[in-house]
């Protein structure tokens, strides 16, 4: 499950049931949800770096109003996120995707795209929320490849030296048995 923020531009406001209620069609859950009026110096802090000159049009379009801000979660929710909200182009995501987010409204969303960005923007709007530590990239593929796949190597080929009659059931308790996560406890000898 990969949790992110996404949020709703003060013009987009009114029609905030259907984008949450969009969201929840394809699969997100709401952690959590907020309505909120930033100030000039927070949406500095958050989009623009100390190098960055502040464009007054993109200042103005988030001090017109209050905004949306939602903690999403879903299974590879960076990737459906992308998908549902279509291209960073609004002309491009109506002649590609035109049943995404940014073809029907315009660009009037913002959702954190990976894990460190989600990680700034949900402590950022909400500091008290626990937040998952975020997993490195490809530390997911390093952990099956150095802890589960051996073990399972290993049993899928004991299972196929012993051939039982029930496979799955002799494939569990093996792995229960053999679990490298469960310490050893030898008994004490007890001597006469």
């Amino acid at each position: 499950m990969e949790r992110l923020l996404f949020l709703l531009k003060p013009a987009i406001l009114p029609e905030a049931d259907k984008i949450v209620y969009k969201l929840e069609q394809n699969g997100f859950h709401i952690l959590e949800k907020s309505q909120i009026r930033l100030t000039a110096e927070q949406i500095k802090n958050l989009f623009f770096n100390e190098e960055e000159e502040i464009q007054e049009a993109f200042l103005n379009e988030y001090l017109s109003g209050d905004i949306v801000v939602l903690i999403l979660e879903k299974l590879s929710g960076f990737q459906e996120i992308k998908n549902l909200l279509g291209q960073a182009d609004v002309e491009t995501a109506k002649e590609f995707t035109p049943n995404s987010l940014r073809a029907i409204y315009g660009d009037l969303f913002y959702a954190s795209l990976d894990f460190p960005q989600a990680e700034r923007d949900i402590r950022f709007f909400f500091p008290d929320a626990y937040v998952d530590t975020f997993p490195a990239p490809n530390c997911d593929k390093s952990f099956l490849e150095n802890s589960i796949y051996p073990v399972l190597t290993e049993g899928l080929t004991y299972l196929c030296k012993e051939k039982p009659e029930n496979p799955i059931k002799f494939l569990g308790d093996w792995l229960l048995e053999n679990n490298p996560n469960v310490p050893k406890i030898k008994e004490p000898s007890t001597a006469a």
